[in-house]
């Protein structure tokens, strides 16, 4: 049996639960060798994997870049539906690409509890917590006594 075939035999009979020494008893290899031809399988496929997902990255660029072509005269033209559709497709194109800046978040820990940004934790006596809207004018969690948003106030 050629590697390749045995490691893709490998591979299949992990998938289907055999163990490392049960698959190099089957393979007539040993356990490390069953182990080696698993992790070459799996790199062999993570490797085809990620050159399809570049493939296609530039297939639909290039459809992207195609269809700005095709509308590009009515943006000139100044068509404000082809500007607006020009605006979507740089906007799929630069997602598409990772051209945009990352989106700043702004995450506080409460107890290793994530907190999303615009909300404040805040904790019952009953000892129960909720999220309330971030107080628009302070910065601060609502104190004890002051209204929380949703009708009831704190305390």
């Amino acid at each position: 049996m050629r590697a390749k075939e045995r490691e893709v035999e490998a591979l299949n009979l992990r998938k289907s639960g055999a163990t490392y020494d049960q698959i190099g008893k089957a393979l007539g290899i040993t356990t490390q060798g069953a182990y080696k031809a698993i992790i070459r399988s799996l790199k062999r496929l993570n490797e085809q994997n990620s050159e399809s997902s570049e493939e296609l990255r530039r297939l639909e660029v290039e459809r992207l870049d195609r269809m700005l072509v095709a509308i590009w005269p009515q943006v000139l033209n100044g068509n404000q539906g082809a500007v607006d559709r020009a605006i979507k497709i740089s906007e799929r194109r630069a997602k598409l690409l990772g051209l945009d800046a990352p989106t700043r978040a702004d995450i506080t820990s409460n107890n290793d509890k994530i907190t999303p940004i615009g909300v404040v934790p805040i904790e019952y006596k009953s000892g129960l917590t909720v999220l309330a809207p971030r107080p628009v004018c302070d910065s601060d969690p609502p104190s004890e006594n002051q209204d929380t948003g949703d009708g009831t106030q704190m305390g």
